[in-house]
């Protein structure tokens, strides 16, 4: 059974399509910047995983509304 409340955390390809980004780079390139949502590292060394947080996201599109920033449809994809 998979969780779909607000602590559910998601790739960073999964992120990035709910976002509306295409593919993960502009994801990568805002969270490399500073400016993107949250996220959480998981493991250490060179290459840890990224996973974001539904409410982070959630959050971050509050924020960035006045940006065009929005949840993508089916039809988006």
């Amino acid at each position: 059974m998979e969780y779909e409340g607000p602590d559910r955390v998601m790739t960073v390809d999964h992120a990035a399509a709910l976002l509306c980004l295409k593919g993960r780079r502009g994801l990568d390139r805002m969270r490399q910047e500073g400016r993107g949502p949250r996220f959480v590292r998981l493991g250490s060394g060179p290459r840890p995983r990224i996973r974001y947080r539904m409410r982070d996201l959630h959050d971050f599109m509050a924020e960035s509304d006045q940006r065009a920033v929005r949840v993508c449809t089916k039809g988006d994809m």
